[in-house]
């Protein structure tokens, strides 16, 4: 939970290169590196190495610790910092230890198919009556109506009531 914590002070105070504050997150991102990396090795030897890669969340431990050390040792490598991000997703970890979140996460994850299912209608009916008005509006609204992809980004428009 800290290093999310960090990962947002990050973003928000974006600090310059060389500055204290710079290397001051340098400092904790290194510590936090050194702990999931201690972490994964006592979690790698406490259990059969078999087992501990059957768990898909050793699995991601074991990307956060590896991008996390290709980060330390190869800092100057482009994209680098935006792979280090990948650590602000084990906070994703509370959801295996809370089992209200992990009964979220579950109702969340059963009601993505009928969303899905909503969507695709929501985009067929949409495009229905953008290529109605296509067809109707082009030579009066070519700006708003002139071809399909413009009709149904007005169309959009109309739906959510942005800029209309």
């Amino acid at each position: 939970f800290l290093n999310f914590v960090v990962n947002i002070a990050e973003s928000q105070f974006l600090p310059e290169q060389g500055t204290s504050l710079d290397k001051a997150i340098s400092n904790i991102n290194l510590t936090f590196t050194v702990l999931f990396t201690v972490e994964l090795a006592v979690n790698m030897s406490a259990t059969l190495v078999y087992e501990f890669f059957r768990d898909a969340w050793n699995w991601f431990d074991t990307v956060v610790v590896l991008v996390s050390l290709i980060s330390v040792f190869l800092d100057k490598l482009p994209g680098v910092s935006i792979l280090r991000l990948l650590r602000a997703f084990r906070v994703f970890r509370l959801f295996k230890r809370i089992p209200s979140l992990r009964q979220i996460l579950l109702a969340i994850n059963q009601s993505v198919p009928p969303m899905l299912n909503a969507f695709a209608l929501v985009t067929l009916l949409t495009s229905i009556y953008a290529i109605m008005c296509v067809t109707f509006f082009k030579t009066h609204w070519p700006e708003l109506f002139g071809d399909f992809v413009t009709a149904l980004f007005t169309m959009f428009q109309i739906m959510t009531g942005d800029q209309w």
